[in-house]
């Protein structure tokens, strides 16, 4: 049985809030749950492999990595939980993770076979009022992209780029990308892309090595980029 600490836990969670704790002892009696420890380097899902769990980032930090479909950049950020990863992942065209989730530091982490999570939708309308919102709000996010106002400068345009295939637009990130690839992107050139990258280096917004670009605190490139 979980205990109260965890209970608080769960409630907290998007996927859970509204319930009282005497609906949860009610789940927890009737769902499996699977608590798991993950070690430093492990990973608690891949890239491409088929989404069957429901998993819920208790505790910990692990780094999320996402990779383009060419495999020539690589986007790597540092989350903390409690989170959900990848509910959307369940359901729809690809049900398959778009990111992998390598822990950082100890991480725990509680796991529901898709089975149980569509039964707990059936059984719970909270849980299905909360489900449809998460839904809801990853594809009214994604809608409104499209339509926001256009950078005004080339490092605007760069920080918007990672902002677009990040996970949250917040944090430590580092873009795995030669300049090159980056300008293609862009649709500039790659002399344009070293100048406004070593802008963003000499505020101290990016750090900068051969094919690595370095967001210490993303959300700073967000307020000043």
């Amino acid at each position: 049985m979980p205990s109260g600490k965890i209970y608080d836990r769960l409630l907290s969670l998007p996927l859970f809030q509204g319930l009282s704790y005497a609906d949860l002892s009610a789940i927890v009696e009737t769902t499996r749950f699977d608590f798991k420890s993950y070690g430093i380097g492990e990973f608690i899902t891949r890239a491409d492999t088929s989404c069957t769990h429901l998993y819920l980032l208790m505790s910990g930090e692990a780094e999320v990595s996402t990779q383009s479909d060419d495999h020539s950049y690589r986007l790597s950020e540092t989350i903390s939980g409690p989170l959900l990863i990848e509910p959307e992942r369940l359901f729809g065209l690809t049900p398959y993770y778009s990111r992998s989730f390598m822990a950082r530091s100890e991480c725990r982490v509680l796991s529901i076979e898709k089975q149980a999570v569509l039964r707990l939708c059936a059984d719970h309308l909270i849980v299905r009022i909360n489900l449809l919102n998460i839904m809801a709000t990853l594809s009214q996010r994604q809608q409104r992209q499209p339509w926001r106002q256009a950078p005004k400068t080339l490092a605007e345009r760069i920080v918007r780029f990672v902002e677009q295939h990040a996970l949250r637009p917040a944090g430590h990130k580092v873009l795995h990308i030669k300049m090159e690839r980056l300008a293609e992107e862009l649709n500039d050139s790659r002399l344009d892309i070293s100048s406004a990258l070593h802008e963003l280096d000499r505020r101290g917004l990016v750090i900068l090595s051969r094919g690595v670009i370095d967001f210490p605190a993303f959300e700073d490139c967000l307020r000043n980029g």
